[in-house]
């Protein structure tokens, strides 16, 4: 399991407003809520499953807005780093239409959770085939 920081939330959000538009630069630091990004950061860590991990972290990082900026784009950032050994052959419309659909509250963590253990399969190494 990753152990997540508040740091580490940080950084996540710097590289997506770094590879966002030019005029977000500025809120490349930006936090609207410390206490919040402190909490998720401390609750992430109570996890021992990666999908239960990834689904809190997507999930609360989307619908708690703790960055002025970027939250949607660093909720799924978080999930392909827990998932790193996981792939995907979602399109990403349908993944930006999950997330934007957990920013709004139309989406529960469970079903966040389920969708990732439905959409993620574990990827084949080159030494296991």
């Amino acid at each position: 399991m990753r152990q997540i920081s508040v740091n580490f939330l940080m950084r996540l959000h710097r590289f997506a407003i770094e590879s966002g538009d030019e005029d977000e630069l500025s809120l490349k630091d930006a936090v609207l809520y410390e206490a919040t990004l402190e909490y998720i950061a401390q609750k992430a860590n109570m996890y021992s499953n990666i999908f239960d991990q990834a689904a809190f972290l997507l999930y609360s990082i989307a619908f708690h807005h703790p960055f002025v900026q970027g939250n949607k784009r660093t909720a799924f950032l978080s999930v392909e780093i827990i998932l790193k050994e996981w792939t995907t052959d979602v399109p990403p419309s349908e993944i930006n239409e999950m997330v934007c659909q957990t920013a709004t509250g139309k989406i529960s963590e469970e079903e966040v959770r389920e969708w990732l253990k439905k959409s993620y399969r574990k990827m084949i190494k080159d030494s296991e085939v």
